[in-house]
């Protein structure tokens, strides 16, 4: 009976962990999704809005996407200008990325400018 019980613990365990895992990942909201991304300048029919930038965890790029995209939603915005990109490498390889970093400038557009 203890070895079921142990069980039942271990495997509620490894399910809670797993939850956790998945959930550290950012996603994409559904304002995030509206938003344009945009390197270069900004349509002068658009309001510039501030500064937004994204830091994921472990250099992923998609993942620093994702945050500049919502940040920019949170402000109101539905384009992001990125204007630089930071990379920090292990032993200058940027396959091994350290930390990456965006930033950008968040910018609320007319829905007619493409």
């Amino acid at each position: 009976m203890k070895n079921i019980k142990m069980m039942a613990s271990l495997l509620l365990l490894v399910i809670a962990a797993g939850i956790a895992g998945c959930a550290s990942e950012p996603i994409l909201s559904d304002q995030g999704k509206e938003v344009r991304w945009l390197k270069g300048d900004a349509p002068k029919e658009c309001k510039e809005l501030g500064p937004v930038n994204g830091s994921p965890t472990h250099g992923r790029f998609e993942i620093a996407k994702i945050n500049i995209r919502n940040a920019t939603a949170a402000l109101g915005g539905n384009l992001v200008v990125v204007e630089d990109v930071d990379k920090e490498s292990r032993h200058g390889h940027v396959v091994a990325m350290k930390s990456l970093h965006m930033i950008g400038t968040a910018y609320q557009c007319p829905t007619d400018i493409k």
